[in-house]
């Protein structure tokens, strides 16, 4: 992110960061190679994320109180 980040959280394996952007932004990166896997322009991104215990979804909290559950890449 090229400004501050709302909040980050590691999928329960450690293999994938998420970190969210105040610019409203989602980045998932793969901690082995510290390469980004995915980069999107979210509107609804900014306070928190969170995986799914089995790491397969990751939830996000907007700024407007509305939740949004996305299917997360496998590494």
């Amino acid at each position: 992110h090229m400004q501050e980040s709302s909040d980050v959280v590691f999928s329960p394996d450690g293999r994938t960061l998420a970190s969210l952007g105040q610019n409203e932004s989602l980045k998932l990166w793969h901690l082995a190679t510290l390469r980004q896997v995915v980069s999107l322009n979210e509107p609804r991104a900014g306070l928190w994320g969170r995986f799914s215990p089995d790491g397969g979804k990751l939830a996000f909290e907007s700024n407007t109180n509305m939740v949004t559950i996305l299917l997360a890449p496998s590494n």
